[in-house]
């Protein structure tokens, strides 16, 4: 079983994507931010899923960062890889 995670306590917040999908939202101050969703890429992850998407975006023009968004294990480690990534990022680098 994944370990379980509060994805608000983590600074996520919920954020409609449109077509009816949601994700978990983040900003960061570097200039892009992250969503996560459960796999079928469209819902919000239970907060103990066994595995969740990450992508990162850049917030100017919402291109996404890295060519795609990742499938990882769990939304801990969703949330350390976004925030590791975001916190670092440089634009047109």
């Amino acid at each position: 079983m994944a370990k379980s995670i509060d994805y608000k306590a983590q600074g996520f917040t919920q954020y409609h994507t449109g077509g009816g999908c949601i994700a978990w939202r983040k900003d960061y101050e570097s200039g892009c931010y992250a969503l996560i969703t459960d796999e079928d890429g469209c819902s919000l992850p239970d907060h103990d899923a066994a595995s969740v998407y990450v992508g990162l975006y850049d917030t100017e023009d919402g291109e996404e960062l890295f060519g795609n968004a990742w499938r990882v294990i769990d939304g801990e480690q969703g949330v350390s890889i976004a925030d590791n990534y975001g916190a670092t990022y440089v634009r047109g680098a």
